[in-house]
């Protein structure tokens, strides 16, 4: 760990049973903890194959593949540690960890966005009828929504990771240069720099290919009056950021220059008018209308409040897609705004992203990410 961070798991643990026991859960089921990380957030431990079943009265047991016990064991914040081999015993574990307080019938949380429908079937068909299973997303995007300041002292060690990537990338852009070969040089900037990985796939693309909404590097050449956007998501001690900029090739176009920095005004006057108890939509709805009153036409988008998303443990922590997320601005809260919509508001053939990470604060919105493109 970081010299100076801990994180306080017992407390986790505390506040994550006081919440099942307002829902009238008698135990959580959190599994594939590599994408709701919502295990990790109780039991410091990341492992695809891994299992936590907890009950209200904060009994808790860690189910883990044999291979990784020795690991898991020395890192994982649990009652107990048990192994299972294969995906019979697996099941047969978590049915003997959810009955072995004599628990035999009651109501039972999962993050069903998160299962595979085969592990859910099998879930469920391993599970005595007397057993309610319901969707618990809203309990753990309410447990992991307001951030410690042990976390946010670790979201703010990732930001200045991300804004030093991109410094490092924003000077290889260049006519020539392949996009994987930019996506090379910000993954082992992010490592050189501290960061354990890519929270997320390093997003890089340029041309037309910036019309995708979360585009892989390609082997595309770079060209002169290319659009070029860059998207990283640094990992440290479990903790992410996310910072996206946008570039341009030779930048001689001064009329895309303006309407760039335009857009980046419109950006920094919605984040400024961010009051504390109003919805987190109107932030985005903010962002919209300062681009309309300069005279851009603002795209449809698929989601209402898809410019913004939780940054924490996950780079799509609460509020997200998959928890709550039109929820009241409070302090602690760490988010991140893409500003700008797939297609471009400039050009429909060019897509933009400014993404950062902010901080909710009593007294206002704080940019953790400092990195700013230089036109």
């Amino acid at each position: 760990m970081l010299e100076g961070v801990r994180l306080n798991y017992n407390e986790r643990i505390k506040r994550a049973t006081d919440l099942m026991k307002t829902n009238n859960l008698d135990a959580i089921v959190l599994s594939r903890s590599s994408e709701s990380r919502s295990l990790c957030y109780l039991t410091g431990v990341d492992r695809y194959c891994a299992t936590l079943v907890l009950h209200k009265d904060g009994s808790n047991t860690l189910l883990i593949l044999e291979q990784d016990l020795i690991d898991a064991k020395e890192k994982a914040y649990a009652d107990e540690v048990k192994i299972f081999n294969s995906s019979k015993s697996h099941y047969e574990a978590i049915l003997e960890a959810i009955t072995k307080n004599g628990l035999t019938k009651g109501t039972i949380g999962i993050e069903k966005p998160f299962l595979r429908h085969d592990f859910y079937e099998s879930f469920r068909g391993n599970l005595p009828n007397a057993f309610q299973i319901i969707n618990a997303v809203n309990i753990t995007g309410q447990l992991r929504l307001i951030k410690s300041k042990e976390e946010i002292q670790l979201i703010k060690k990732a930001s200045i990771i991300a804004s030093k990537t991109m410094g490092s990338v924003a000077t290889s852009i260049e006519q020539g240069v392949r996009e994987n070969e930019l996506a090379a040089i910000a993954e082992y900037e992010l490592r050189k720099n501290g960061a354990e990985e890519s929270a997320t796939v390093t997003f890089i693309s340029s041309g037309k290919r910036t019309q995708a909404a979360h585009p892989p590097a390609s082997s595309r050449k770079l060209k002169p009056g290319d659009f070029v956007l860059v998207d990283v998501h640094p990992r440290i001690q479990g903790y992410c950021s996310d910072l996206g900029a946008t570039f341009i090739v030779n930048d001689s176009n001064q009329k895309l220059i303006d309407n760039l920095k335009q857009v980046l005004e419109a950006r920094d006057k919605a984040i400024q008018n961010i009051k504390i108890g109003e919805k987190v939509s109107k932030i985005h709805l903010s962002y919209s209308n300062q681009l309309t009153n300069k005279g851009f036409i603002y795209p449809p988008i698929p989601y209402f409040t898809c410019s913004i998303h939780g940054i924490g443990i996950s780079s799509n922590d609460p509020p997200s897609f998959w928890y709550p997320i039109d929820i009241d601005i409070k302090p602690g809260i760490v988010f991140a705004f893409a500003e700008a919509p797939t297609r471009s508001i400039l050009n429909k053939e060019l897509g933009i992203r400014f993404e950062d990470t902010y901080l909710v604060t009593e007294e206002g919105v704080e940019k953790l990410t400092t990195f700013q493109t230089d036109f």
